[in-house]
């Protein structure tokens, strides 16, 4: 993905940008038409398997048998939340359910195990539960590219929320896209006592970033390109998927260890590679969740791996603290965008020392 813009001169990002923009106006319009919508929604739809067409109940079950191969060194449950009709989302719960949730939420494109270090080392004081969201391996993949939306995100992180914390305030750990939805999420709802964001930008000042750095539009690029149908399905192959996350570790013992066949059987689910890039594609207009409040004043720990290849860190890093009145930035030299697959023992570290 980081070749997509890689020969194009800067003075050629901000037409390709708007031509990008142009294109994802004009298919927004055409959505709203009657039957052509249907159509074109039809081109970003993620294939449904047979046994889960058949039987979703029964289908839903097996996969949670399959789920229970993933050893992390402690026990681990696995279980599904409604959070919608038609909306299931596998969640992976390890320790007390009596004690604080610690809630972890993954990026792309990934699923819950990427968290498997971190509810090894907090099961023992906290109720760790990681959800596989919309879309990703064993949930549910709504069929509209448009269900994908942030308001839709935030509101699945509070469903659960709602069902599994006894009412108690959380602890909020996320990663990448994970980590967009954990900023908005602290924005918006009043259970968060702790943040942890890894790698993810605040979303004003990654959109700042866009408009007012030509090498975060040229490292961006690859979501344009994610707007198309079927031709990001065909490049973006399970295959890839798990080696896009290994090849890019800095730390020689976790690329060694990294489990290639567990991403994989992630990505190999039926639709899940469609499902997850119509994230990226319902993001341009799609529908937000209004936030309550301009600053986030919980504690908030921003973690950031400075080999991060995805992000102008120049630009993101810069202003954070006008949208957290309690923040503690620390870099990790050497770490990858990968940070808890990366070094999950400085990630623990860290968070220890944040008071978790």
């Amino acid at each position: 993905m980081a070749l997509i813009g890689g020969y194009l001169p800067d003075w050629a990002l901000v037409p390709v940008w708007l031509l990008i923009a142009l294109g994802v106006f004009v298919r927004d319009l055409l959505i709203k038409v009657p039957l052509l919508g249907d159509l074109i929604l039809k081109l970003y739809e993620p294939a449904l398997s047979a046994d889960e067409a058949r039987d979703p109940a029964a289908y839903r079950e097996a996969m949670l048998i399959v789920e229970q191969k993933h050893d992390i060194g402690v026990p681990v449950s696995h279980s599904y939340v409604q959070v919608r009709p038609d909306v299931f989302l596998h969640v992976a719960a390890a320790g007390d359910s009596s004690k604080p949730m610690m809630l972890f939420l993954h990026g792309f494109p990934e699923f819950w195990y990427s968290w498997r270090h971190l509810m090894k080392e907090f099961s023992s004081d906290y109720y760790c539960v990681a959800i596989d969201q919309r879309g990703y391996n064993i949930s549910s993949k709504p069929a509209k590219m448009t269900d994908y939306n942030m308001e839709a995100l935030v509101n699945d992180v509070e469903f659960v929320v709602k069902k599994m914390s006894n009412g108690k305030p959380i602890s909020l750990v996320a990663h990448d896209w994970g980590g967009n939805v954990a900023w908005h999420v602290a924005h918006c709802c009043d259970f968060v006592d702790r943040l942890v964001i890894c790698n993810m930008p605040h979303p004003t000042l990654m959109a700042r970033a866009l408009k007012s750095s030509p090498v975060q539009r040229r490292n961006s690029l690859y979501i344009g390109y994610f707007q198309l149908p079927m031709l990001p399905e065909a490049m973006l192959t399970p295959s890839r998927v798990a080696a896009l996350i290994r090849s890019d570790l800095r730390n020689d013992t976790s690329r060694e260890q990294f489990n290639v066949d567990a991403f994989h059987a992630a990505a190999t689910k039926t639709g899940a590679v469609t499902a997850m890039l119509n994230w990226y594609r319902a993001v341009f207009g799609g529908r937000v969740r209004k936030w309550q409040r301009k600053v986030i004043t919980c504690p908030v720990l921003f973690l950031y791996g400075m080999e991060d290849v995805a992000f102008d860190r120049d630009r993101v890093l810069v202003g954070l603290d006008k949208y957290c009145s309690d923040l503690k930035l620390i870099k990790i030299d050497g770490c990858s965008h990968w940070t808890a697959n990366d070094y999950p023992d400085k990630v623990i570290k860290e968070m220890h020392s944040f008071g978790l």
